[in-house]
């Protein structure tokens, strides 16, 4: 099982890295309270998790590949918003 930097790491560009890392253990710790078993936790935790991280690490790294030429510009400020907005959602 992976949490925090090990499974989502991103680059600086939406900041959003600690606060994704800090979520990690406190939605594992409610699924683990919830489940019969330690892999039932993990499951439930991966389904709550991943789209909110996959959204974060893509746009992160669409702002870097954007700055380094490597794939389209994007706007910095509206995608810092959408992610804020993505991560401003109850976990």
């Amino acid at each position: 099982m992976l949490l925090g930097d090990a499974v989502h790491a991103t680059t600086p560009h939406l900041g959003q890295w600690a606060g994704l890392a800090i979520e990690d253990p406190l939605v594992l710790a409610v699924e683990l309270s919830k489940a019969s078993t330690p892999e039932e936790a993990f499951v439930s935790y991966r389904n709550r998790r991943f789209e909110r991280c996959n959204y974060i690490v893509k746009n992160s790294l669409a702002i870097c590949k954007g700055q380094l030429g490597k794939g389209p510009l994007i706007d910095n400020s509206q995608a810092t918003a959408d992610s804020i907005a993505v991560v401003a959602q109850p976990i």
